[in-house]
């Protein structure tokens, strides 16, 4: 079993319909707020971050891009929601408890359903190394928290652009 298997085992076992989303044998999913099953398509912004109030923030700042948001707290449950909902951009925070952001990106690039999703990661850490390390790992865009609205914005647009004319 892959380490995607075995996070959703987890997820499923842990949370039994409770977390951050429901899956679905069918694999359709329904968000946190508990407004009914949706098959996932287009337009959907994963959020892999561990502090509530941001993730929040965050999935209200996608919505207003026009992006279906959906958050998992942690890597375990991001990489588990990822597989399941396919996502078209990812946005994930490096530093978290558990299974890390760059953990989550390798395993996000190891898996064919992943592989070519477009991963931004954020962190509160501005050193230069950061951003050039997680390039290097396979992000496509790299953001210092905090950051202003219309950088996320923007940064978000950007990747989703080129990631359009790359397929």
């Amino acid at each position: 079993m892959d380490i995607f298997g075995v996070c959703l085992e987890f997820v499923e076992k842990k949370f039994n319909g409770n977390a951050g989303f429901v899956y679905n044998r069918n694999e359709n999913v329904m968000n946190a707020s508990g407004r009914g099953f949706k098959t996932m398509h287009k337009n959907t912004i994963l959020i892999i971050e561990d502090e509530p109030l941001l993730a929040e923030l965050l999935a209200a700042l996608a919505e207003r891009q026009g992006l279906v948001p959906y958050l998992a707290p942690d890597g375990v449950e991001g990489l588990a929601t990822a597989k399941t909902i396919a996502p078209d951009v990812i946005l994930c925070d490096i530093s978290m408890p558990g299974v890390d952001g760059f953990a989550v990106l390798r395993a996000l690039r190891n898996h064919p359903r992943t592989q070519h999703t477009p991963v931004i990661m954020m962190t509160a850490y501005s050193e230069e190394y950061c951003a050039q390390d997680a390039a290097r790992r396979g992000a496509d865009a790299f953001l210092v928290k905090p950051f202003m609205m219309n950088q996320l914005g923007e940064t978000i647009a950007e990747v989703l652009a080129r990631y359009r004319r790359a397929v």
